[in-house]
């Protein structure tokens, strides 16, 4: 016992400690220790802990920032602090201090598997697959981390790479039903349906209670009209895990199907509840979903947590401008523009590190704040990271080329080191701009340096095919698909490519062949991302052959399950505009321009609709909008000439018609709506 009177610090402190070790409360012990010695980091490292047990997540968050400003390079609190931001879903800024600690303790590799966690859920992609990798290098026996690459490589959308950590994973454990599940689900992607259910087979053998393996069998059952087969599978699901919402989806259908009214209405209730309690995944795949099962904040409360956490730690140091960068980025993404602004306006100074400028170039771009985006972009460029790091640059040249400047994103290109990596991505982008302005040779030239820089990218494959296709080289665009496959794998990106260059070069049965075989139920809310632009492409496929119920259908279906998909919104209200419909036509293209408002055609079509409705400055706006977006189109320049002479406005309406000839007498290469919207899609990748 220690002395009442007396209190040695260093005695208390080994008293404290072992008290938090072994679980008793030691949080007085603590704040003993605090008053008698305020310099050290030890109380306030403790008691963050303490915090974070208790799921006092704030509190936990600032005593561990003060702990690490009293003890910058202690590993522990670096540690304790990246564990504490993941807890709150703050994945950046978990990936930070993962990467502070290991810094200042690089021979523990362990933490590269926590890393690589927080990176994925981030969509930090290269640098969860190089940690993950890396750790995986000293512990090759570690199962569940092969499943966790598994799940970054198919969020990277590297099925080949995500099947062979699947086989590696299982080699090790035969018996881990997520594993086989996992691999029966890609394989249904790609069509492989025995396959499929063989790898379930395995799961239910490992784990008869497994629910995810139940549902992905019932849902093949469903969709191979067999919903008798698929119910009895769907019940125990549900029983076995009463939160998955998938279950309960399928569960509806099949009850549907098998002609119980009641009980798919029943389902279908505890599945829209279900829903509305659990947002869709942000990692986009499984991962999170896998890490964390009972994600404890809604997006809501993270986010207004998030910001309350910035602005604490910004008291503690005002000049911080990574601080700056990241609390101006979420008070934009929360809708407080102008202190948002004010905040990042500051962080833009040259000492800012290259990962901070370039993730705030990019916040800023998806917010539409496109100019500030740009001196972010080139803050980032000019550091001395940009010499072995293009993203910055290429993030700048795909803005450019964007908003209508393609000579000026050709020369952010062309200020690309040789050697900067991703490797090929700056030839791959330069391509897609010449292709663009019509200089084809360039372009042809440019994929060619792509393609030898990186022969394993699947995305310079599908860019300079869809290339050749946009200039009538059809058959050479499909050989370049199989080259693909050849050097990469099947997968089902390609055959998505390989579905649009036959529905443009006129072989539309074979395109609806191969996107019904990629294609899933249209009202199914669980769809991937390729299985949503399958089903998009066929209902684009249908309408370009005169099957306008079957297309209608796809996007009426569509807009109920992903309410988030502005082209499915966009189709409805042109099909709608053609049968005459236009106020349901005008209440669809609004969906469609909330979600995406500088989409051009949906912009075109409003204006046009607006117009013809005597409603003309509306219309005059949205046409000139249409006109901004896409400065290469003539089209809405054809419909503010018409608008303007019937305004009697007949100067303006000569320029106009003007602007229309120049337009097309510059046009070069296919002129097809499809093409031009892949184009545009690809002149933008992702991950800038």
């Amino acid at each position: 016992m220690l002395p009442p009177n007396h209190v040695h610090p260093h005695l208390l402190l080994a008293l404290a400690q072992a008290k938090f070790v072994v679980g008793d409360p030691a949080t007085a012990e603590f704040l003993r220790l605090e008053q008698l010695e305020p310099h050290w980091w030890q109380p306030d490292y403790y008691l963050g802990r303490i915090a974070g047990q208790q799921r006092q997540y704030l509190q936990a968050s600032a005593l561990l920032v003060k702990a690490q400003e009293l003890a910058p390079n202690e590993p522990l609190v670096a540690a304790a602090l990246a564990n504490t931001l993941a807890e709150q879903g703050f994945w950046f800024d978990a990936m930070d201090e993962w990467q502070r600690y290991l810094r200042l303790n690089p021979r523990d590799l362990r933490a590269d598997r926590e890393l690589a966690i927080v990176a994925g859920v981030a969509h930090q992609q290269e640098v969860a697959l190089r940690s993950m990798t890396r750790y995986l290098e000293a512990y090759p026996g570690d199962s569940k981390a092969l499943y966790m690459l598994a799940l970054m490589e198919l969020d990277s959308g590297r099925q080949p790479a995500a099947r062979r950590a699947l086989h590696a994973c299982l080699r090790l454990k035969p018996s881990y039903a997520p594993a086989w599940t996992t691999l029966a689900r890609t394989e249904r992607n790609l069509g492989h349906l025995a396959s499929a259910r063989e790898d379930l087979g395995h799961a239910l053998e490992a784990d008869p209670r497994y629910a995810p393996a139940l549902v992905a069998l019932a849902e093949i059952q469903n969709q191979g009209g067999h919903p008798e087969l698929a119910l009895p599978l769907l019940q125990q699901a549900v029983k076995n895990d009463p939160n998955n919402i998938v279950a309960y989806y399928q569960l509806g259908l099949a009850e549907r199907r098998t002609g119980h009214p009641k009980e798919a209405a029943k389902a279908a209730a505890t599945f829209a509840s279900l829903r509305k309690r659990h947002p869709r995944n942000p990692s986009g795949r499984g991962l999170l979903g896998y890490l964390r099962r009972d994600v404890r904040l809604t997006p809501t409360e993270q986010r207004l947590h998030y910001i309350e956490f910035l602005q604490k730690a910004l008291q503690a140091r005002p000049k911080d401008s990574r601080l700056l960068c990241r609390l101006g980025v979420a008070e934009i993404e929360e809708g407080h523009s102008a202190s948002g602004l004010g905040w990042v306006k500051q962080a833009l100074v040259p000492t800012l590190p290259y990962e901070d400028a370039l993730a705030t170039a990019r916040a800023l771009s998806y917010n539409h704040q496109d100019t500030l985006a740009l001196q972010f972009y080139r803050l980032a460029s000019a550091l001395p990271s940009a010499h072995e790091d293009a993203r910055a640059a290429l993030g700048e040249a795909s803005l450019l080329a964007a908003s209508g400047h393609p000579h000026e994103a050709l020369a952010a290109v062309d200020s690309v080191p040789a050697a900067a990596r991703p490797k090929g991505e700056a030839a791959d982008l330069a391509a897609l701009i010449y292709a663009r302005i019509g200089m084809e040779e360039r372009a042809a030239a440019a994929f060619r340096v792509a393609l030898a820089l990186d022969p394993q990218r699947k995305a310079f494959y599908r860019d300079a095919a869809i290339f050749l296709g946009s200039t009538g080289q059809w058959d050479a665009a499909l050989k370049v698909l199989d080259e693909a496959k050849r050097q990469c794998g099947a997968s089902s990106s390609l055959l998505l490519d390989e579905a649009v260059l036959l529905q443009l070069s006129g072989r539309r049965g074979q395109a609806q062949i191969l996107l019904k075989k990629l294609a899933f139920r249209a009202d199914d809310p669980t769809l991937t991302s390729r299985q949503r632009l399958a089903l998009l492409l066929l209902g684009i496929s249908d309408y370009t052959t005169d099957r306008r119920a079957e297309a209608a259908t796809i996007f009426r279906q569509l807009t109920w399950s992903h309410p988030d998909l502005s082209l499915a919104w966009y189709y409805r209200a042109l099909m709608a505009s053609e049968s005459g419909k236009a106020n349901k036509a005008l209440e669809w293209l609004s969906h469609s321009l909330a979600l995406e408002p500088k989409y051009p055609p949906a912009l075109y079509l409003r204006g046009r609709l607006l117009a013809d409705a005597g409603k003309f400055v509306e219309a005059q706006r949205d046409l000139e909008d249409a006109a901004s977006a896409d400065p290469t189109w003539s089209a809405p320049h054809y419909q503010l000439s018409r608008l303007f002479q019937r305004l009697g406005q007949t100067d303006l309406a000569k320029d106009e018609a003007l602007k229309v000839a120049q337009l097309d007498a510059q046009a070069h290469g296919s002129q097809s709506a499809e093409l031009r919207e892949y184009l545009d899609g690809l002149a933008l990748p992702s991950q800038y």
